[in-house]
């Protein structure tokens, strides 16, 4: 008999299936659902195409499949569940759909996941939802993101630049701590608490970005980086000039 690498999963996925785990490809057909612990170490598997009609992905569903490199997610997920995709080492790609909230370590310590961009519809981004990509370089975060919370970013150690939504009005505790190669935050908005420690660690920022009535809501230690916004486009248009010159 040859090895199954393949299988095509129909209808109702809703429990733990730990059979499938040797698996290297899946597809669904008509699943409403992937219940928690569903994929859990599932080391074979490397690419997932989830079809539309799927709402919820549940807690640890994917939970350390080692080999996953890429996943595509359909519009009609509503809630991916806590560390979903947490420990997929492997995992440089990810769509993600319009959710209200990235829940808990929803895809720490996805060692290669380089890119992401939050939709516009998240509200929320949970604690260590992204703690530990170490690889992760190219972070957009759309307006309509009210909280970043503990840790949701703390040792993203590839990000060099981070800029956050005026909606933004809460940046909690060590939410980039540990991103040691970050050199410039922007903060688009006026009215954002920043929690203590928020940048603990990351020692080699030149530049914060903010609007005037922003200043005061920085911890000390990060004043003398302040730029004002508007000096910012001064400087840009400066620096677009002796651009132009050569």
């Amino acid at each position: 008999m040859e090895k199954v690498t393949e299988v095509t999963l129909m209808n109702v996925l809703d429990k733990d299936l730990m059979c499938f785990k040797h698996f290297s490809n899946l597809a669904w057909e008509g699943v409403s659902k992937i219940g928690d612990y569903a994929f859990t170490n599932a080391k074979k598997i490397e690419e997932i195409n989830i079809p539309e009609g799927i709402t919820s992905i549940g807690t640890y569903a994917f939970l350390d499949c080692a080999d996953l490199r890429e996943a595509r997610l359909p519009e009609s997920v509503q809630k991916i569940k806590r560390y979903a995709f947490a420990g997929c080492k492997s995992l440089e790609k990810i769509n993600l759909p319009k959710v209200g909230i990235l829940s808990e370590g929803v895809f720490s310590d996805c060692y290669n996941l380089w890119q992401i961009k939050i939709p516009e519809t998240v509200r929320v981004i949970e604690q260590e939802a992204f703690a530990r990509c170490f690889s992760l370089s190219d972070l957009q975060i759309s307006e309509g993101v009210l909280r970043i919370n503990r840790s949701a970013f703390t040792h993203c150690k590839a990000l060099e630049s981070v800029a956050l939504p005026k909606s933004l009005t809460l940046l909690g505790e060590y939410a980039f701590s540990g991103c040691k190669y970050l050199r410039k935050i922007v903060f688009l908005g006026e009215n954002t608490t920043v929690a203590p420690n928020a940048f603990a660690g990351c020692k080699n920022i030149e530049k914060i970005y903010v609007a005037k009535d922003m200043k005061g809501n920085l911890p000390n230690e990060l004043q003398e980086k302040v730029v004002l916004l508007d000096d910012k486009s001064a400087e840009d248009r400066k620096n677009n000039t002796a651009e132009r010159r050569f």
